[in-house]
């Protein structure tokens, strides 16, 4: 019932923000991704770090997450790349008093999240392909789910 109620009001505030017209969307997170190898063939396990920084006042949630009202924070491989491990941080504990008087663990300012994927067969000439899912929020409002696409650079 909580994560209900939890809900419910994360979506009355967006929905009475945007009708009073005065919801933007703010700026997307700036995702980053590296590797120290050089090359690899076709189904090599890579290792790589991506690197993510949120905005100052917004933040995203932890995944996994303990409320499942609460939309965290996924790294996903795209056409052809199969993720084999995704090492989340833990985030930081915070009540959000507009939202609930329970806690969640959130993620704001820069993140490094460890992964290991395998190499695709064949590689787009702009890199492999990886996604960013999250829902940023500030400590009143949440804004639409969105995504952040990038790319590495792999010979």
């Amino acid at each position: 019932m909580n994560s209900l109620k939890t809900l419910v009001v994360f979506w009355l505030a967006a929905l009475s923000t945007v009708a009073m017209g005065q919801m933007t969307m703010p700026d997307p997170p700036t995702v980053t991704i590296e590797t120290t190898a050089t090359s690899a063939k076709p189904g090599d396990e890579v290792e790589a770090t991506m690197t993510v920084t949120f905005a100052t006042g917004l933040h995203g949630y932890q995944n996994p997450q303990t409320d499942e009202s609460i939309i965290p924070i996924e790294v996903k491989g795209g056409e052809g790349v199969e993720l084999v491990k995704v090492d989340y941080p833990k985030g930081e504990s915070k009540i959000i008093e507009a939202i609930s008087p329970d806690p969640y663990f959130l993620h704001s300012g820069t993140i490094t999240i460890p992964i290991r994927f395998k190499a695709p067969s064949a590689v787009p000439a702009d890199g492999i392909p990886f996604e960013f899912h999250y829902q940023q929020c500030s400590d009143v409002t949440c804004f639409a789910p969105d995504k952040v696409e990038i790319s590495l650079k792999l010979a």
